[in-house]
């Protein structure tokens, strides 16, 4: 995404806010793991994968006091279900300063031949367009898929964001680019390895106080919100 001193200062002040005692992730609750019946709590530590920065795309305020970091897919079902439930929490929680959410690559090439595509094209449209525009643009995909995951329909897309498809598609074969995704997906590797239960969407739930809750799939609006309200200092 395009620099942002105000963004990246806000995020500096987000990461000093939950780093304790050199972890970011220092404890966690029940609340979501039971419900979903996970059979045993696994800890992603920090320094296993990348720190948030303001390279991340996020929404809603950096300091907010629920992050939501999202693995996800662009042809996923389960992640286009789940994007219109992180829609939903953003504008309910997210003008509040209570949520925020990051998006990050998790593409399943071995299931979805789409998605790696469509993960590089919208790391390019972040770079030329800026941080609001990778919203409109993952926003467009999710809302539109399954048909908008064809090559000919995300250009289309593209095209009305008003964006230029060549510069994107050209964008695409940049090594940093490419880096982008790849370094995504060596979070991906890590996470896979401490926890069986992996699975796209995968969600990372961190708190200013230290609570840490993984889980994969789409997460009902209800758990999010009861979740948000009991550790947001606005409730």
């Amino acid at each position: 995404m395009n620099k942002n001193n105000s963004l990246a200062f806000a995020l500096t002040i987000l990461i000093s806010g939950i780093v304790i005692g050199g972890g970011i992730f220092i404890s966690r609750t029940n609340l979501l793991a039971n419900l979903f019946e996970k059979e045993e709590f696994v800890e992603i530590k920090d320094d296993k994968i990348q720190p948030i920065t303001a390279e991340d795309h996020i929404i809603g305020n950096p300091d907010a006091d629920v992050i939501i970091i999202e693995y996800s897919d662009f042809e996923c079902p389960y992640c286009q279900e789940f994007h219109t439930t992180m829609r939903r929490i953003i504008d309910d929680y997210g003008q509040t300063g209570s949520v925020a959410w990051i998006y990050r690559q998790a593409p399943l090439e071995e299931i979805h031949s789409n998605a790696r595509r469509i993960a590089l094209v919208s790391e390019c449209v972040s770079e030329i367009g800026g941080n609001n525009m990778f919203w409109n643009f993952t926003n467009q995909i999710f809302d539109n898929a399954p048909e908008s995951i064809s090559e000919s329909n995300t250009n289309i897309i593209l095209e009305n964001l008003g964006l230029d498809t060549e510069e994107i598609n050209s964008c695409t074969e940049e090594p940093e680019t490419i880096k982008k995704i790849e370094d995504d997906l060596k979070d991906i590797e890590y996470i896979k390895s401490i926890d069986r239960e992996f699975g796209t969407p995968y969600n990372i739930v961190i708190t200013k106080t230290g609570i840490q809750e993984n889980l994969s799939g789409a997460l009902p609006y209800s758990l999010l919100s009861d979740f948000i309200q009991q550790n947001s200092l606005e409730f």
